[in-house]
């Protein structure tokens, strides 16, 4: 039976269902080589790409068909990165003519919960340790997702056992993050508030315009994030440039320091 269990989340952009298959399997080798036996972590993965796929796809297709467009691959991108997020924001559930199947925000988070409640049954236990990869805007999401689990004042809305309500989390590790770009709107931005113990780790790439340091935020940020990392990701030809930000996955300087912290929460801080 694992005895810790790691939730995957993607950010913008086109992702299938084994998007967190390299980073499970790149993890898995060097907590190997530290002496974790894989079963001893259970991997699940948060896949929402195709609740905006479609309406995307489709509007890349008629631009295409009836426009001259240059730099195909980099529009892409920004409609990926700056569609989904625009569309990822809460709605008003209460105003007239509101449609469940249009809110993106309702549908991303209720992924997240099946996904949450899919690695505790694998785990079998509501007391087992969480740690929490969110890359770009999965990292926003996630953040968003906690915030309102601990926020509601409907009783009734609470998950019925600690690991689904996140409290067993150990360490959130972001990387490519975007959180920066969406405080801007609020005077006095507010972190959430992590479980006692818990780790908040971000690592952005200098090349990735759209993966961003969190402390600098404000000082609640500062005393909420342990730490920035500044690292560079990719090959010769993503490394440089705003295609890094999809090359954490299975880089080193992104995957052994969260072996490292695999190890930490199974044999503790001093093995």
């Amino acid at each position: 039976m694992a005895e810790m269990g790691i939730l995957v989340i993607h950010g913008t952009g086109h992702k299938d269902e084994s998007f967190a298959e390299p980073v499970r399997r790149h993890v898995t080798r060097q907590a190997r080589a530290l002496g974790i036996r894989p079963d001893r972590v259970a991997w699940q993965s948060v896949h929402w790409a195709n609740i905006l796929k479609h309406s995307r796809n489709e509007y890349l297709s008629r631009a295409r068909l009836d426009n001259a467009l240059d730099f195909l691959p980099l529009r892409e991108f920004i409609v990926s990165a700056f569609g989904d997020s625009a569309a990822y924001r809460p709605v008003d559930t209460q105003r007239h003519g509101y449609d469940p199947a249009a809110d993106t925000y309702a549908l991303i988070h209720q992924k997240v919960r099946e996904a949450v409640t899919a690695l505790h049954g694998a785990l079998e236990s509501e007391d087992k340790p969480l740690m929490i990869l969110a890359h770009s805007l999965g990292g926003h999401i996630m953040s968003n997702y906690f915030w309102d689990l601990h926020k509601t004042p409907d009783a009734e809305k609470q998950p019925s056992n600690r690991f689904q309500r996140l409290d067993t989390l150990r360490a959130f590790i972001t990387f490519g993050c975007s959180i920066p770009i969406f405080t801007f709107a609020k005077k006095t931005p507010v972190p959430i508030t992590l479980p006692e113990g818990a780790l908040w780790e971000n690592y952005y790439d200098p090349a990735d315009v759209l993966g961003y340091p969190l402390r600098a935020i404000n000082q609640a940020f500062a005393d909420t994030v342990s730490r920035d990392f500044s690292i560079v990701v990719g090959g010769p030809l993503t490394k440089w440039n705003p295609l890094s930000h999809n090359e954490y996955w299975t880089d080193a300087d992104q995957t052994e320091p969260i072996a490292h912290h695999i190890h930490a929460i199974l044999n503790g801080p001093d093995a």
